[in-house]
């Protein structure tokens, strides 16, 4: 599944070349192949591998978009996700056509279309979203985004047109909060610092990107010491695992300091000069990543925890992490192993004899590296492929390097003195004894079936 849902200031966000989109993607299952096109648009872009992100895109950028997704129902207003934006031929409507430079002025109309992407086929452009007039030219005067102004003792809200989609959300935002509407410059204010600083903390995050508000230069200057608080996790090597803490960061605050803002409902936190926000949405992302790390479906409390990460889950773990606290620290045998697990191609093929060697097709080679190393760290693994591609030769690839010779520091010493055992059905004890002798016939094999069952040891080549 691929949604891209486009702010409601979609008119005056294009003008500035700053589309704030936001990114859907079912990662669980593999791509239909018409949204192959527009998966390539967006790894070229920049856009993160993760189920929801956010992108600031230009209209070049949302133009191709639109062309690698033409006719599909994956377009949506943000403050409509579940109704998708229709089309018109070719032409996604109220969106494509903020998405052409500016018409130059001129007696004539004339037709333009962005560097590197060709007009698309079909009548002219004609403007007739939410910010079109009746003669289909915009109308920017008559739809206007909400704005903020302030600082972190008060806020100054104009809400968007009356034509806009969320205006209602908005006026109901603003009321319950407390805000007044002063008549003489039609602004809702909000003067009273522990209110400003726990509405930007509970709803900054949905006014920039669920409502699209504008944020002004005055604004952003007077809260430039505001910020959210961070997630910080730190990774620490212990015995035959990991000890992995996570929690939230507020500058020098102690941990005590957060604990009693959160218990307490003030979503902020002090620190010299510098504020730091609670949102709620980054509570809840991170009691969803303890549970993640955990392993638990019910919630967990308080904001620090530390938690027990054996060495099999380091791949799963790392991913976690990268998304709550991207800038985590971890030891050094901590990336290896991630990087091994992610990356298998670069996993060396351990010594096999030369014939061996020659019989094994490339991807039987990858599979014999990947089942070494999760040998060498000590790590159980499942080697799932479809019948006939040759799982019995590369498990045999295995005990042939564990049993054959001394290896390198990439895996254990073999030890031929301590035998393997193989656990199979017995329709298939044949198969494997018959492998064997073929392709590992330095391999002693014992076949323990049967109601005779006996205690010595026979040749592979041989039942």
């Amino acid at each position: 599944m691929l949604r891209l849902l486009l702010p409601p200031n979609l008119a005056s966000a294009a003008g500035r070349d700053a589309i704030a989109v936001r990114l859907e993607l079912d990662l669980a299952h593999a791509p239909p192949p018409e949204t192959v096109a527009a998966l390539a648009v967006l790894q070229r872009i920049g856009a993160k591998p993760a189920a929801v992100s956010f992108l600031q895109l230009t209209r070049a950028q949302l133009g191709e978009l639109t062309d690698a997704l033409a006719g599909q129902a994956v377009f949506f207003w943000i403050n409509r996700p579940a109704a998708p934006i229709a089309w018109n031929g070719a032409d996604l409507v109220g969106v494509d056509e903020y998405l052409m430079p500016p018409v130059p002025a001129a007696s004539t109309p004339v037709q333009t279309s962005l560097p590197g992407r060709p007009p698309k086929a079909g009548a002219p452009r004609t403007n007739t979203g939410p910010a079109a007039a009746g003669n289909g030219t915009p109308r920017e005067s008559a739809w206007k985004p909400m704005t903020v102004d302030g600082s972190e003792h008060f806020l100054a809200i104009t809400l968007p047109s009356r034509e806009a989609d969320n205006y209602q959300d908005v006026w109901d935002l603003v009321r319950r909060y407390g805000f007044i509407l002063e008549p003489t410059n039609g602004k809702f204010w909000l003067r009273n610092r522990h209110k400003t600083l726990n509405f930007l903390a509970t709803h900054g995050t949905e006014l920039r990107e669920h409502h699209g508000a504008e944020f002004t230069e005055n604004f952003e200057r007077n809260t430039a010491h505001i910020q959210p608080v961070a997630m910080e996790a730190e990774v620490r090597e212990a015995g035959d695992g990991y000890d992995v803490t996570l929690g939230l960061k507020a500058g020098a605050a102690a941990e005590t300091e957060i604990l009693n803002a959160v218990s307490t409902s003030r979503n902020y936190v002090e620190s010299g000069r510098e504020i730091f926000l609670v949102d709620p949405v980054r509570l809840a992302r991170l009691q969803a990543t303890h549970q993640a790390l955990a392993g638990v479906p019910e919630a967990m409390g308080g904001v620090r925890r530390q938690h027990r990460i054996v060495r099999a889950r380091v791949a799963e773990v790392q991913e976690i992490l990268a998304e709550a606290a991207p800038h985590f620290q971890a030891p050094a045998t901590w990336q290896a192993r991630s990087t091994a697990l992610h990356q298998l191609a670069t996993l060396a093929v351990p010594p096999l004899p030369a014939p061996l060697l020659a019989v094994l097709r490339p991807y039987q080679k990858l599979g014999v590296a990947w089942l070494w190393y999760l040998y060498g760290q000590q790590l159980g693994g499942i080697l799932a492929d479809e019948m006939g591609l040759g799982k019995t030769l590369q498990a045999l690839a295995l005990l042939a390097a564990r049993h054959g010779r001394p290896v390198s520091s990439r895996g254990p010493a073999a030890d031929p003195r301590r035998p393997s055992l193989v656990v199979c059905p017995a329709s298939l004890m044949e198969n494997w004894r018959r492998e064997a002798a073929r392709f590992t016939p330095e391999l002693k094999v014992l076949v323990h079936h049967g109601e005779a069952r006996g205690l010595h040891s026979s040749s592979a080549r041989r039942p």
